[in-house]
């Protein structure tokens, strides 16, 4: 059980199901209920590096000025709660004078890296930006970050985007790049492989990282999985550094950006 406050906007990652790509093993249903509340229920391995033994179920509800309330029952076999009374227990009256003494937290600092793009404003650049012959699904993210589960037909590879603003000549960012190709026009490319961060057996990860002179940056990964924590599902992933690189490049994103 837990109660907190959220500064509002409640951050999008702190409100909604687990993130696919990071936790492929949920199984999550959210509603918005009359009141505005949005109520996310899930069902998940209770330890994610071993998917088949116990089970942790949830109830999260968020009010749309930021109170939060979280309540889970875990077990191998038989739960002690079923989703309907975590539901039930998260969303009673009876937490309203504790959630209502809670102080307003104070707004969340700006970060040096600022996004401008939602994850649906990215999943659709990625999208149009994948080759031919590759579809792309199970479209997901949080701000400044998006994912799709892209599929040439010879298995699934985890396409993921993060697009930040930089100020430039910003000295934290420029630390990060200060071992990158620059191209003619200024933009620095870095390029990294091997075995990916949280991944399951035989996973491996490709990542293309461009910074603009005018401070933005695109990351693009791809995995040879569907998602982190999942075991290979092809020799390499889907993608191709070069084209990683197009798409880390690609004008698409200075337009979206607008």
């Amino acid at each position: 059980m837990k109660l907190n406050r959220w500064p509002v906007p409640v951050p999008v990652q702190y409100a909604q199901c687990p993130d696919s790509a990071y936790h492929p093993y949920s199984r999550c249903l959210q509603t918005i209920l009359p009141s505005g509340a949005r109520l996310v229920l899930d069902r998940s391995p209770s330890d994610e590096n071993n998917p088949s033994g116990g089970e942790l179920l949830s109830a999260l509800l968020t009010y749309e000025d930021g109170r939060q309330v979280f309540v889970s029952a875990a077990g191998r076999s038989t739960l002690p709660l079923t989703h309907q009374q975590l539901a039930a227990v998260a969303t009673s009256p009876v937490w309203h004078p504790v959630l209502a003494a809670m102080p307003a937290p104070p707004a969340a600092p700006r970060a040096g890296s600022v996004s401008r793009l939602t994850a649906a404003q990215i999943t659709r650049v990625i999208e149009r930006l994948l080759p031919a012959g590759v579809r792309a699904g199970r479209p997901g993210g949080a701000d400044g970050f998006g994912h799709v589960t892209a599929d040439d037909g010879h298995g699934k590879s985890l396409v993921a985007v993060n697009v930040q603003q930089w100020k430039p000549g910003d000295a934290a960012i420029a630390l990060v790049f200060r071992n990158a190709a620059t191209l003619p026009d200024g933009t620095r490319v870095g390029v990294r492989q091997g075995l990916a961060p949280l991944g399951g057996a035989g996973a491996i990860e490709w990542t293309v990282d461009a910074l603009g002179t005018d401070g933005l940056r695109v990351v693009i990964s791809a995995l040879n999985a569907g998602a982190y924590r999942l075991p290979a599902d092809r020799s390499v992933p889907a993608l191709t550094l070069e084209q990683l690189r197009q798409i880390a490049l690609a004008p698409a994103w200075r337009q979206a950006i607008g």
